[in-house]
């Protein structure tokens, strides 16, 4: 009898315990938030997600302009795309889109004056300055990119 008592108080213990598991378990709140909603076939491999898994990017191609897709909302359409991507904060994004034979580069939905190529782009590190290659006259440039164009350097030809 003793030990049919104990064996009884261990499983009332043990069944208290799985009990009081399973009801804090429950009590957790999962909240999701739609991005935005698509056919993942087309844009597979033209896809950028943010690194804070907030934001998304993408371009598809329609008739014969390319459609490029930020967090869901057509920002742009161009006659073919560039690099594109977001800043290290995942607050600023950038694209170069080709307008009839000239580049441009859009960075925050700003476009720059029209360039001959475009190349890569590069944010600083918090984000607040951005610079792009571009091509005038064969010549290569990096160009730093505010609310205006503030100077550019020539590189070695």
């Amino acid at each position: 009898m003793k030990l049919f008592m104990m064996f009884a108080a261990c499983s009332l213990v043990v069944l208290t315990q799985v009990v009081w598991a399973q009801e804090k378990s429950t009590q957790r709140t999962v909240k999701e938030t739609l991005i935005c909603q698509l056919d993942p076939a087309p844009v597979r491999d033209s896809m950028v997600v943010s690194s804070d898994l907030r934001r998304v990017a993408f371009y598809v191609k329609i008739g014969n302009k390319y459609s490029m897709i930020l967090d869901g909302k057509s920002v742009g359409q161009f006659d073919g795309l560039g690099t594109y991507g977001f800043s290290p904060d995942n607050k600023r994004f950038a694209y170069g889109g080709k307008v009839g034979k000239k580049w441009v580069v859009i960075l925050d939905g700003q476009e720059s004056k029209q360039y001959d190529g475009v190349g890569g782009f590069i944010f600083s590190p918090d984000s607040k300055h951005f610079a792009f290659g571009a091509k005038i006259d064969k010549k290569e440039l990096w160009l730093p990119m505010a609310r205006r164009i503030l100077h550019t350097t020539k590189l070695a030809a």
